[in-house]
């Protein structure tokens, strides 16, 4: 399980994230369609790890991510709003999928399955949101990513310490 959700977090970072060079309009889009995704599976993951995490740590987590990633949405929102830009109305079906795969799953393996996923789920999001501000095109998506960067760090560095260790 853990090797198939290293694979899905792989898999859910853009091939834009990987090219070098400036981006154009197209990639911008392609950020505000991750970010979206990102911060709203988050969300999902963080209400599912409130009700079917075994242990205080990992109800906590979820509690935080629901917190941390409400923000972080609202001011993606923001920034679209403020630059006359949309926002997608639904998660990607990477996303989808993995809440569906994780929704079912009882005691420890939620658990294992839920730390996993915020480890290698935070390591592509941090590859996305650096990308976007080492190379985006739009200031206002630049700045919002560079400001997101230490919250997805921070929750990495918890996974993987904090959490791996149960």
């Amino acid at each position: 399980m853990r090797v198939l959700l290293a694979i899905i977090g792989c898999v859910l970072v853009p091939a834009a994230a990987m090219a070098t060079g400036p981006r154009n309009e197209a990639g911008d889009r392609q950020f505000i369609d991750r970010a979206y995704s990102i911060n709203e599976g988050e969300i999902e993951l963080g209400k599912l790890a409130q009700k079917k995490g075994t242990t205080p740590e990992v109800r906590e987590f979820g509690q935080r991510m629901v917190g941390d990633h409400t923000v972080a949405l609202e001011q993606l929102r923001d920034v679209a709003l403020r630059n006359n830009l949309s926002l997608p109305d639904q998660l990607q079906p990477e996303q989808v999928d993995l809440y569906k795969r994780l929704s079912v799953l009882e005691g420890t393996r939620f658990d294992d399955a839920y730390i996993d996923h915020m480890v290698s789920g935070h390591e592509g999001a941090i590859r996305t949101f650096a990308d976007e501000a080492d190379r985006g095109q739009n200031p206002a998506l630049r700045s919002y990513a560079e400001k997101e960067l230490p919250m997805l760090r921070a929750h990495e560095s918890i996974a993987k310490r904090d959490l791996h260790r149960m």
